[in-house]
């Protein structure tokens, strides 16, 4: 389930079902420069599975119409991503990934043109496409974004946000249904004050108490964990995409897209 669709949804809960991007002692920088070729691969795939949209709404809001858009991404993950890994140049000493992924995603696009108009005059270019549903972006740009006034910088910044919540809930979704507490955490997710833009109404303490058959008081410490535990993850998705130097002021950064 794509983030478009899941911030769709109004009573379930806004988690993708994407390939496992991890967070592990390997961070991700040492992952895109490891010497195993298949490692490589797999950190690069679920990095473009889960950060190509925010370079999508970056194109629209640069005013690129829905086709374009869709062929300077997907040529931009299949041949800048996935085949250069340019993402092996990006050191995060000298600015945060999301940054990196702007800067590279504006100067492919003004490549792109040039090279359709290289096209036109004689000129050959071969393209890659990969899977990418483009088509569930446009809706979802058309319908919950197009009215909003913002740069393309912010619009990117804003999709990369809600990625990384995502990310950071579906690590918690797991753990809490590891622990056989799935149904709490789909509860007390409805008063996460951040949850993915989904529209879902907020539940008393009291009605959470009840279908758990919990004391309140139990519900407000749980309620508490969960926005700590959140919190604490969110930190460390973020930790792996910025200088340790970073971390806190990006953290605060994205909380304050999410806001």
């Amino acid at each position: 389930m794509s983030n478009f669709e899941q911030r769709d949804q109004k009573e379930k809960i806004a988690v993708a079902e994407e390939k496992e991007f991890p967070i592990t002692a390997k961070s991700f920088y040492d992952r895109i420069h490891s010497k195993d070729p298949e490692e490589i691969r797999r950190t690069l795939e679920a990095f473009c599975e889960r950060y190509w949209l925010p370079m999508y709404v970056f194109l629209r809001r640069s005013r690129e119409n829905h086709h374009d858009a869709s062929d300077i991404v997907q040529d931009f993950v299949a041949g800048e991503l996935l085949t250069r890994n340019t993402l092996s140049d990006w050191n995060p000493s000298l600015g945060p990934l999301h940054s990196f992924i702007k800067t590279c995603i504006d100067r492919f696009r003004k490549k792109f043109h040039r090279s359709r108009l290289a096209l036109k005059r004689g000129g050959d270019r071969a393209k890659t496409h990969v899977s990418l549903n483009t088509e569930g972006a446009c809706d979802y740009f058309e319908t919950k974004l197009i009215d909003r006034d913002e740069s393309p910088d912010m619009a990117f910044d804003r999709e990369w946000a809600y990625v990384m919540m995502n990310d950071t809930l579906r690590r918690i979704r797991t753990e809490y249904s590891d622990r056989g507490r799935l149904r709490e955490f789909e509860l007390l997710f409805k008063n996460l004050e951040i949850r993915a833009n989904v529209e879902m109404g907020e539940l008393s303490y009291q009605q959470i108490g009840e279908e758990l058959d919990l004391d309140v008081n139990v519900v407000k410490k749980r309620m508490k964990r969960l926005r700590i535990g959140f919190h604490q993850k969110l930190r460390d998705t973020v930790a792996d995409t910025v200088d340790p130097e970073e971390v806190e002021k990006e953290t605060a950064y994205i909380f304050s897209l999410l806001s």
